[in-house]
């Protein structure tokens, strides 16, 4: 079994549509105090904003109303509904991957169908009493169908048909037969073992199983057929971030020691180069980046990518050999910074992509400290005002370092869970906001005169890389053939019962 450090978390919220402990009881618990609060003296007629004692009242004074107990039951506090499945990442990695595409629903719409490639909405069609809750049909919500994020149907994880069912809250993938997985999945109420070997088990429910058993509970047919006697559907999903461990800041402080070099490194270039060369500079980083990492990563450049590239190092190269002063070795270390952080970037991204290597987080940001250690010693080689001495000295750096030591071991701590759970494409949008924040403080601050050549090649620069950041979304599925709908467990025992 992968461990603990290489599985992703998702969270799923369960609408269980329960008149008696689900969103419809909680919706007439708060119509009720939202109606009466001035008639039985509650504070607010906010149901969150109640206190405890008054909370536990509401009950009896709900079934002493005769007109409000006469509705149905009522409950007074939002029912429990969010499972978290930990994934088996190494075990199952082509399941996994639909599976957390499906969760984020970052596919946008089916070519097919013509339907969102996202779980949230979908019903939960089947719910056997002892045995399963079945999901995941994105097409139709009847079992009949089933759409993967891949385009096509796809092979089993070898991985993840030996693994066991076991117990309740295993989550493992439908099919019609072998190779045949789409979008349907099911968690398991009990161990069943009819289903080893026939299905491939990706995940487990972590936390959560009351709701796992309130499906069993209330939801459950007795039949075959499973048709839920109460309406349950999948009201939210996403990625789950894991809690701040205290093994994580340790990384905390490595990452924070390498970010206050980051700014370290640009009061020095700026101190060394005109303002336009350094943003140009910056701007030539994600390029830097996205080379290596096809590079790394073996991928072919798609066309729209490769032309927004191509933009960025026209730029780039029309702005730097404009009629700027360089002075020094600044315009060096300019490139050192672009292609020092373009390298750390490729390095995480190889990382985060799972491509079989071991790394803990300890050794990841260690890793990137060794690989800044060129910037320590170029700076530690200056002299005069650019130096690490006299910087704390310079318009207020003092504070300035001081401030980022502190926000940094924050800010590296929630940069490492982001990158572990957000897509690389909100990354790059979150980089490309931040970037141009940081470009126009410069601006502001440290004006210079531009020339028309440098404004061409930095006004080339910024719209390449916005090509190429929005551009990532719209990546065309690699398998264009249509993809033929079977029935999912439409005939018995094709689920081993």
């Amino acid at each position: 079994m992968s461990s603990e450090a290489d599985r992703t978390a998702v969270f799923i919220d369960i609408d269980i549509d329960s008149e008696i402990s689900g969103r419809s009881a909680y919706a007439r618990g708060v119509d009720f105090v939202s109606q009466c609060n001035l008639k039985y003296g509650l504070s607010s007629s906010d149901i969150t904003k109640l206190g405890g004692s008054e909370v536990a009242r509401l009950p009896e004074l709900y079934s002493s109303d005769y007109e409000w107990s006469q509705k149905g039951p009522a409950i007074f506090k939002c029912p429990e509904d969010r499972i978290t499945i930990e994934l088996y990442d190494a075990k199952a990695p082509l399941d996994v991957e639909n599976f957390k595409h499906l969760v984020k629903g970052d596919k946008g719409l089916s070519k097919q169908s013509g339907k969102r490639l996202s779980y949230v909405g979908c019903p939960f069609h089947r719910v056997v009493k002892g045995f399963v809750a079945q999901t995941g049909d994105i097409v139709t919500g009847t079992g009949a169908g089933g759409e993967s994020s891949y385009g096509k149907k796809f092979k089993d994880d070898a991985g993840g048909l030996k693994l066991k069912h076991a117990g309740p809250g295993v989550v493992g993938m439908c099919n019609t037969g072998k190779n045949s997985n789409t979008s349907q999945f099911y968690i398991t109420f009990k161990a069943t073992p009819q289903l080893d070997g026939k299905h491939v088990v990706f995940g487990r429910v972590a936390s959560g199983m009351e709701v796992v058993e309130r499906l069993n509970d209330e939801c459950a047919a007795d039949d075959d057929e499973g048709k839920p006697r109460v309406p349950a559907v999948i009201a939210d999903c996403g990625i789950a971030l894991r809690p701040v461990r205290r093994s994580h800041i340790l990384p905390g402080f490595v990452n924070a020691i390498w970010m206050v070099m980051v700014i370290w490194s640009s009061l020095r270039a700026l101190h060394y180069v005109p303002v336009p060369i350094y943003v140009v500079a910056c701007n030539a980083r994600p390029a830097c980046t996205a080379i290596l990492e096809f590079l790394v990563l073996g991928k072919t450049v798609p066309i729209d990518r490769a032309a927004a590239l191509t933009i960025i190092v026209v730029g780039y190269v029309i702005a730097t050999m404009s009629d700027f002063a360089w002075e020094g070795d600044g315009v060096g270390y300019a490139f050192l910074y672009t292609f020092l952080v373009g390298g750390l970037s490729v390095y995480e991204h190889a990382i985060m992509c799972k491509l079989k290597k071991e790394q803990t987080p300890i050794g990841l940001n260690l890793y990137r400290l060794v690989l800044s250690l060129p910037f320590l010693a170029v700076m530690i080689g200056v002299s005069g005002e650019a130096s690490i001495a006299a910087l704390p000295l310079l318009e207020g750096g003092g504070l300035l370092l001081i401030a980022s030591s502190v926000l940094c071991l924050a800010i590296g701590v929630l940069m490492f869970e982001l990158q572990l759970r957000a897509s690389a494409t909100s990354m790059q949008v979150f980089n490309t906001v931040a970037k141009f924040l940081t470009t126009m403080v410069s601006l502001v601050t440290h004006p210079a005169d531009i020339s028309l050549s440098a404004w061409t090649g930095y006004f080339l620069c910024v719209m390449g890389f916005l090509l190429y950041t929005f551009g990532v979304p719209r990546l065309r599925p690699r398998n264009k053939e249509p993809l033929e709908f079977d029935r999912v467990f439409e005939s018995k025992g094709q689920d081993g019962r």
